[in-house]
């Protein structure tokens, strides 16, 4: 009987010990995020009480917040999302944030976004134009 007991044992570490977790593919702009030497931003954000445009919406301040940030300047956060429908049921999402501060306009457009599957985080990558 103790045999059986700790063969359990042993088949059952044996067991986790083989289970491999796969490794969650971040794209690489979320640890590099310049392009030619334009300013970039990276913007997170976790689940949203409010649903997931509520969060999408937040990880876009987020990246304008960052951008603001290596500018040097204060900013009102304003987005703008558009979806446009095409022919055949198709639709693509264009989203642009404008800021003005001080007389200088820091525009930055959405290069990609990205949702971590394991802990559904929303990053967002804006660059200025």
């Amino acid at each position: 009987m103790k045999f059986k007991a700790y063969f359990m044992v042993l088949f059952c570490l044996l067991f986790v010990s083989c289970v491999t977790v796969q490794p969650i593919n971040k794209p690489s702009w979320i640890h590099n995020s310049s392009v030619s030497g334009k300013v970039a931003g990276i913007g997170v954000c976790g689940m949203h009480v409010n649903g997931v445009n509520a969060q999408r919406s937040l990880a876009i301040k987020r990246a304008i917040d960052e951008i603001a940030l290596q500018l040097g300047v204060k900013v009102n956060n304003v987005a703008l999302v558009g979806t446009k429908s095409g022919a055949g049921g198709g639709s693509s999402v264009e989203s642009y944030s404008f800021q003005t501060v001080e007389g200088q306009v820091v525009k930055a457009v959405i290069k990609e976004t990205w949702k971590d599957p394991k802990s559904e985080e929303i990053y967002v990558w804006m660059v200025t134009e």
